[in-house]
């Protein structure tokens, strides 16, 4: 959601998207394929760690810091909307975003990287933008349960887009390892968001 997203995220909650799969196909935002939704913290933290050593660039660095937190967003405004509205939906997959910035914690600590979510409060981000964009998401979703769905189908949609455009900028194994685990949890929740609003 860095720079290149943040500004028109907002436009993208009237965007209407279908989908074919149903409430009850999606309900638990459970995968069999062997991606974050199905594998333990600690077998995460195995696979990255067994891949090759490559110390990424600065570019990759700062990426890296802002998924931490724009996981732990995806995570905190979940958690909030579920509390809010007691929707099923937002309670399965914040569970799954936990274990995404989980995932990014493992590639930092690979690398030594400084965790700038290290101390992580839930709605508090060391980051402005991710901040201010919390801040209005959370505004929004508030409303009401359908605002909320679509605030999570816009988190989703720009999760992918931020992945796609990353990956386009790095072999790195680990990295493209998280990286293509991540766009599939978030095509999983953008169907379950999908199938809620349809």
């Amino acid at each position: 959601m860095k720079t290149y997203k943040i500004l028109p995220i907002l436009a993208l909650l009237a965007l209407p998207i279908l989908t074919s799969c149903t409430k009850d196909e999606i309900l638990t935002v459970k995968d069999e394929n062997s991606t974050y939704d199905s594998l333990s913290t600690a077998k995460i933290a195995l696979i990255v760690d067994s891949l090759p050593f490559a110390y990424p660039d600065s570019a990759t660095i700062a990426y890296l810091q802002f998924l931490r937190g724009e996981e732990y967003l995806a995570h905190d405004v979940y958690e909030l909307f579920y509390t809010q509205h007691g929707s099923r939906i937002f309670g399965n997959i914040r569970q799954s975003e936990l274990r995404h910035t989980t995932a990014i914690q493992n590639l930092l600590e690979k690398y030594s990287i400084p965790d700038p979510e290290a101390d992580h409060v839930a709605g508090v981000f060391a980051n402005p933008e991710l901040q201010a964009l919390y801040n209005a998401l959370v505004l929004t979703g508030s409303a009401d349960l359908t605002k909320a769905l679509e605030v999570g189908r816009t988190i989703e949609i720009t999760d992918i887009e931020d992945i796609d455009n990353f990956l386009g900028l790095t072999q790195q194994e680990d990295i493209v390892f998280v990286l293509n685990n991540l766009r599939a949890g978030s095509e999983r929740h953008l169907r379950a968001f999908n199938a809620w609003l349809d």
